[in-house]
C-alpha cells in the first residue's frame, strides 16, 4: 500500500484486503475504534501532525505480544506521516500503520524480541546503547513485497 495515496477524506477503507482506519487527529478515534486497552491513540499517532492510520490486524499483533509479555510496552514512535517521516529520514515501515518503536531495555527488549518472532512481527530492529531513554525495539509485521529485503528481517541501529 503506498501511504503518499491514502484518501484523507476517508476514515474507513480496505487495502489489498485489510482493513485501515485514518484519522486527521488521533482525538476523532471513537472508543469503538479502539479496543485495545493497553495502547491509545496518542501514543501511536503522528508526533508531528497528530494523524492517525490504523491497521487493526496490527493492533490486534501488538496487543496480544503485550498481554503476553505482561510488561509496559510504551510508544516511542508508531505511525508517522509520509511527511515527517522524510523529514527525519525514516524508513518505510512507520507510514503504514504497521510499525511501532517501543521503549525498552536490557532483558526485558532480549525477551520482547523473541516473543515478537514468535508473534508474526517480521521486522525486528534493535537499538540497545546509549541512554536508557533512547533505547528501543522497532516492531513491524510488513511482508517481502511490501518491503527492500526478505523477512523476517533483524537489524541494529
Amino acid at each position: 500500500m503506498s501511504t503518499s495515496t491514502i484518501p484523507l477524506e476517508l476514515q474507513r477503507y480496505i487495502s489489498d484486503g485489510v482493513e485501515v482506519l485514518y484519522f486527521e487527529h488521533w482525538s476523532q478515534v471513537t472508543k469503538g475504534d479502539w479496543p485495545w486497552k493497553n495502547f491509545t491513540p496518542r501514543e501511536r499517532a503522528c508526533k508531528r501532525t497528530g494523524s492517525l492510520l490504523l491497521v487493526p490486524e496490527y493492533m490486534e499483533r501488538l496487543q496480544g505480544l503485550r498481554t503476553r509479555l505482561k510488561r509496559a510496552m510504551p510508544v516511542n514512535s508508531g505511525f508517522r506521516s509520509v511527511q515527517h517521516n522524510q523529514l527525519i529520514g525514516g524508513g518505510l515501515a512507520h507510514p503504514t500503520g504497521r510499525a511501532d518503536d517501543i521503549g525498552i531495555f536490557g532483558n526485558d527488549a532480549l525477551e520482547l524480541v523473541i516473543m515478537a518472532r514468535e508473534e508474526g512481527f517480521t521486522g525486528i530492529g534493535v537499538k540497545q546503547h546509549g541512554g536508557i531513554e533512547s533505547r528501543f525495539i522497532h516492531l513491524d509485521d510488513l511482508q517481502n513485497d511490501e518491503t527492500r529485503g526478505p523477512r523476517p528481517w533483524l537489524w541494529s541501529y
